[in-house]
C-alpha cells in the first residue's frame, strides 16, 4: 500500500511539473485548435490573470470587421520565464485571428520583437492555419468587391496608428512619422498607393487613403467610380482603431473617423460620390 501511494504520488509530481513546465505556445495553439470563438476569448481572459503572462490591450491590440460581418482580432501577449541563470526572460508572441458566427476561420501565431520605431518583426511563426470553408469564401467576397486577392499581413499591421495633429507644435510627436507616408502619397499624386491603401484592409491606411483621394480630388485629380462605394465599406465597418492627435493616443469608432473626414473635406467628397452615380 506505501509503496502504491509513493507511486500515485510520483505520478501526480510528473504531471504537474509538466503542466506548469508547458509552454505558452502550446497552450495558445492549444485553444486555436479546439475552441470556438467565444470559448478562446474566455480562455485568453483566465490567461490574463497570470502574474508571468501580461496582455497589451491597447495599443497592439486589434478588433474589427474586415468585410461582410468577417471580424480580426490580434493579441500581443508578454510571457516572463526563468532562463538557465535565473534570470527573468520575456518572450513576446502574437496571436491573430479572424472569426464569423461565432467560428474561428483563421489563425496565426508567431514570436517577436517591436523595434525602437515601433514595427513588429516575427522571429519564428509557430502555426498557421486558413483552410476552412468560410475562409474561402472572405478570400472570394473581397475578390468580388475589391479585384484583388486579400492578404492578411496588411489586416494585422500596427505599424500605424491614424495620426491627425491638431496643433503645429505636435508635429514633433513621433505620431507624426506615420502621417508622413500620406503626405509624400499626395506630393507624389499617387493614386495607385492610395487606392492600394483604400484596399488593404487595414483601417489607419484606408483612413489616410480617404484623406488623400479627397485632397487630391480637391486639385482636379479622379479617382475610379468604386472609390465611393469602397469608402463607404470603411464607413460600415464595426469596430475601433488606435488614433493620436497629440502625444498620446486613444482607441476611436471607425465610422465616426470617416463622418470626421467627409466633414473635412466636403466639397471633394460630394465629386467622389457623383462620380460614383455618374
Amino acid at each position: 500500500m506505501k509503496q502504491l501511494f509513493l507511486s500515485i504520488l510520483v505520478i501526480l509530481l510528473f504531471n504537474t511539473t509538466s503542466l506548469s513546465a508547458q509552454s505558452l505556445q502550446k497552450e495558445l495553439i492549444d485553444y486555436c485548435l479546439n475552441s470556438d470563438v467565444k470559448t478562446l476569448l474566455k480562455q485568453l481572459k483566465k490567461l490574463e490573470k497570470r502574474k508571468d503572462v501580461i496582455f497589451d490591450n491597447f495599443a497592439y491590440h486589434i478588433d474589427y470587421e474586415i468585410i461582410d460581418n468577417f471580424h480580426a482580432q490580434l493579441f500581443e501577449i508578454k510571457h516572463t520565464k526563468k532562463d538557465n541563470a535565473n534570470l527573468n526572460c520575456i518572450s513576446t508572441y502574437r496571436l491573430r485571428i479572424i472569426e464569423k458566427d461565432n467560428q474561428l476561420i483563421f489563425y496565426e501565431i508567431d514570436e517577436g520583437f517591436r523595434d525602437q520605431k515601433d514595427i513588429w518583426t516575427t522571429k519564428t511563426l509557430i502555426i498557421r492555419h486558413c483552410g476552412t470553408s468560410l475562409f474561402n469564401e472572405l478570400i472570394k467576397k473581397y475578390e468580388d468587391v475589391y479585384d484583388i486577392k486579400l492578404e492578411t499581413l496588411p489586416i494585422f499591421s500596427t505599424d500605424f496608428l491614424y495620426y491627425t495633429p491638431l496643433k503645429i507644435d505636435y508635429y514633433n510627436c513621433s505620431f507624426y512619422k506615420k502621417r508622413e507616408i500620406l503626405i509624400t502619397a499626395v506630393e507624389q499624386k499617387n493614386t495607385t498607393q492610395l487606392l492600394a491603401w483604400l484596399k488593404s484592409g487595414n483601417v489607419p491606411l484606408q483612413l489616410y487613403a480617404i484623406e488623400g483621394i479627397f485632397q487630391l480630388t480637391e486639385k482636379g485629380v479622379s479617382f475610379p467610380p468604386n472609390t465611393w462605394n469602397w469608402i463607404q465599406l470603411v464607413q460600415k465597418k464595426e469596430g475601433n482603431v488606435r488614433t493620436a492627435t497629440g502625444c498620446g493616443s486613444e482607441q476611436s469608432p471607425i465610422y465616426i473617423l470617416v463622418q470626421q473626414i467627409k466633414g473635412r473635406y466636403g466639397k471633394a467628397k460630394r465629386k467622389v460620390k457623383q462620380a460614383a452615380n455618374s
